[in-house]
C-alpha cells in the first residue's frame, strides 16, 4: 500500500455562521486521465464538488488530500476549510490529483471529501460538518457492487447489450467509448437494449451519467 499526504496551506480557526443554508457539499463527477491507465503511468483524477453555500467568486477551498494506493483500489480523502461567513448561493471546486509512476492496476477509485472547521487552539481539534463519498468503477459495470444499482448483461456481447437500473436516475446519453476514450456511439438516456452487433469486436467505456454522477465500465464486443 502506497500512501501520500497533501497540505495546501494553514487553516485559521474561525467561527463558522451561515445565512440560512446548511453546510452541505456533494461529489458530483470524478474523471481520471488517461481513460485507461496502465502500471508506470502519470494519471490524473479530477473531483467535481458542489456546496450549498459559498458563491462562484468564493468557495471553500482545499487545506489538504491524501492518496492512497490500496491494490485495486485508489482512495483519494479531501479536505475543505469552511472556516468563516458564507452566503448560501452555491458553488462549485473542480479539483485535480496526480499520481506519477502508477505502481498498481486501478479497477475503482474511491473520493471522498470532507468539510472541516479547523479550531485552532490548545486543544487542536478539528470538527467535521459534513462528508460524501463517490466512486468511479472501472472493471465491467455488472461486476461493482449493487447499490449502484446498474446492471449490464451479457459481457462479453455480440448483438444486444442490455441494461437495467434501478434506485437511480440516468441524467445523460449513454455514450460508448474506444480505449482512447473517443467516443463511438451514442444510446439515448430511456434505452435499455443497446444495439452493438455492428460495432468492431474489441474493449470498450460505457459511460453512464447519472444522478450520482458518471458510471464508466469496460465491456467487451466479440
Amino acid at each position: 500500500m502506497k500512501k501520500f499526504v497533501h497540505k495546501t496551506g494553514i487553516l485559521i480557526g474561525l467561527l463558522i455562521f451561515f445565512t440560512g443554508s446548511v453546510c452541505a457539499q456533494y461529489i458530483t463527477n470524478i474523471e481520471i486521465i488517461p481513460y485507461n491507465p496502465s502500471i508506470g503511468d502519470d494519471i490524473e483524477i479530477i473531483g467535481t464538488v458542489e456546496f450549498t453555500f459559498g458563491t462562484p467568486s468564493s468557495c471553500p477551498n482545499m487545506v489538504g488530500y491524501e492518496i492512497i494506493e490500496e491494490n485495486p483500489i485508489i482512495i483519494i480523502d479531501v479536505f475543505y476549510d469552511v472556516s468563516g461567513i458564507w452566503q448560501n448561493l452555491g458553488c462549485e471546486n473542480i479539483d485535480t490529483f496526480f499520481i506519477n509512476n502508477l505502481s498498481q492496476w486501478v479497477e475503482k477509485i474511491v473520493l471522498n471529501t470532507n468539510t472541516i472547521n479547523d479550531m485552532i487552539s490548545e486543544f487542536d481539534t478539528v470538527f467535521n460538518f459534513d462528508s460524501d463519498t463517490l466512486i468511479l468503477n472501472l472493471v465491467g459495470i455488472n461486476e461493482v457492487e449493487e447499490n449502484n444499482s446498474i446492471n449490464i448483461y451479457p459481457n462479453p456481447a455480440n448483438k444486444i447489450l442490455n441494461l437495467e437500473v434501478s434506485k437511480i436516475k440516468l441524467i445523460g446519453e449513454i455514450r460508448l467509448l474506444n480505449l482512447q476514450g473517443r467516443e463511438v456511439r451514442t444510446y439515448k438516456k430511456e434505452a435499455r437494449r443497446l444495439t452493438v452487433s455492428d460495432i468492431p469486436n474489441g474493449y470498450y467505456f460505457l459511460e453512464i451519467q447519472t444522478n450520482r454522477g458518471k458510471q464508466v465500465g469496460k465491456i467487451i464486443i466479440e
